[in-house]
């Protein structure tokens, strides 16, 4: 019996703790204002944008961007978090989240993106940053827009269940089994 319970408790626990997607959306972009070229790779799961190219290493969070399915239409995430360096003309910056004058931000959609936030450079000076420019989707993994699945709870919970079923069938016959031999059924 304790090895029955245990099996269904591991079966509810692996059932609640299944994410039911995940996706990482890349994107291939060109940033005004001396950033250039760039990747972009959204994380749907922990809400981040990060930013990669010769110019540029940043990573931004937003809570709004948890649960992004790709940027089909403009969309602007206003930033919980911001680290990383930019370099605009050779100086570079380091990056950090602000609300004033503007909220550090980024917009993306129908092919357009746009970063917004403050640097500073090794000298203490502050500079307010912004670049657009385009934006192409090149694929990404996880999710329902390809790559690996991931298994959905209600799947794993059936398995879990089966699981359970096997476990109960066969005590039930060691008990059988063992009463035909006239030996305790709890031994």
């Amino acid at each position: 019996m304790k090895k029955t319970m245990i099996l269904a408790g591991l079966a509810a626990t692996i059932t609640a703790a299944a994410p039911a997607s995940a996706a990482i959306y890349n994107y291939d972009a060109y940033i005004s204002n001396g950033i250039g070229n760039a990747n972009i790779a959204i994380d749907s799961s922990a809400g981040t944008a990060t930013y990669s190219g010769r110019n540029i290493d940043l990573t931004v969070s937003s809570n709004k961007l948890k649960g992004f399915t790709g940027a089909a239409k403009k969309t602007t995430y206003l930033a919980s978090d911001i680290s990383g360096t930019f370099s605009r003309y050779g100086r570079t910056y380091n990056a950090f989240h602000s609300t004033r004058p503007k909220y550090t931000q980024i917009s993306l959609g129908n092919n357009f993106n746009f970063l917004w936030t403050y640097g500073r450079d090794r000298w203490g000076r502050i500079y307010d940053f912004d670049g657009k420019g385009n934006l192409k989707y090149t694929g990404s993994t996880g999710g329902s827009s390809g790559g690996t699945p991931v298994p959905a709870p209600g799947i794993l919970g059936l398995f879990g269940l089966g699981l359970a079923s096997l476990a109960f069938g066969r005590r039930r016959t060691m008990v059988k089994a063992k009463a035909k031999m006239g030996l305790p059924a709890t031994a």
